[in-house]
């Protein structure tokens, strides 16, 4: 994804890591698009190394050079590709260590259990409460496509606090 990303943003401007970074931290990408902000300067350097970008120019920035990256010809082709594999593939994630916990979760105490879906019950609402703001941001600048995939996005994270409530009513009834 990290590729991807960079490339997306490259390919609309020339840029330096830190405004990629920015933009990525802005935008909360390290919740959606599992893109953590200190990856980008190591993809950075790849994609470089694989002639996908450039140094189009070298700013001076205090007692700092920040070098500005642009995408090559090379870099929009993979792009393409790399886009349209993205898209066309099915990745539904699942959970698998949650739902791993959950199968087992009988062999807690009912007190530790409840303890851990609480955690996830608060873990879940900061989530959602980062998810409506950065939602809110953005509201009046997404393309349909964008709104779609928020509301995509609100709907499993809604789905999730469900089940954590379906889990928890479960503990309260056996208690």
């Amino acid at each position: 994804m990290t590729k991807l990303m960079v490339l997306g943003f490259l390919i609309r401007n020339a840029m330096s890591g830190y405004e990629i970074q920015q933009i990525a931290n802005h935008s909360g990408m390290e919740n959606w698009a599992n893109v953590l902000p200190g990856s980008i300067y190591h993809a950075l350097k790849k994609l470089e190394q694989e002639g996908l970008i450039q140094i189009k120019a070298h700013e001076q920035v205090g007692n700092r050079s920040k070098a500005i990256y642009q995408i090559t010809d090379k870099g929009k082709e993979t792009y393409h590709q790399l886009l349209l594999q993205t898209a066309s593939e099915v990745n539904v994630l699942f959970s698998s260590t949650f739902y791993t916990a959950l199968l087992f979760l009988n062999d807690l105490p009912d007190e530790d259990a409840r303890v851990a879906i609480s955690t996830q019950q608060k873990r879940l609402e900061k989530s959602l409460e980062e998810f409506y703001h950065i939602r809110k941001q953005k509201e009046r600048h997404l393309p349909p496509r964008g709104e779609a995939t928020f509301a995509h996005m609100e709907a499993q994270l809604l789905s999730y606090q469900k089940l954590l409530q379906q889990v928890r009513d479960s503990l309260e009834q056996n208690s």
